[in-house]
């Protein structure tokens, strides 16, 4: 199989404990860019979700090959990136 981009919507919700802590929902898959930045801002509106992130990342899920993410948006409150 050839390698293929792929674009993720990560939304995260809100988890109340003792203290507040980001927590990820389920990720969408949209087929293209523009696809996924509509998403995340409709996503944006749904009530608990805090924060989205919007990720390409090319893979050859076949061999196992994935590349690192590129952060294509990252909207309202989402965890933060590790260095």
């Amino acid at each position: 199989m050839a390698r293929k981009t792929l674009y993720i919507c990560q939304p995260y919700l809100l988890e109340m404990g003792k203290t507040e802590k980001l927590k990820p929902g389920v990720a969408i898959t949209p087929s293209t860019k523009d696809a996924a930045l509509r998403r995340a801002d409709r996503l944006l509106e749904m009530q608990g979700i805090v924060g989205v992130d919007v990720v390409e990342q090319s893979a050859d899920s076949e061999l196992g090959e994935y590349d690192e993410p590129i952060y294509l948006a990252r909207l309202g409150r989402v965890p933060e990136r590790e260095a």
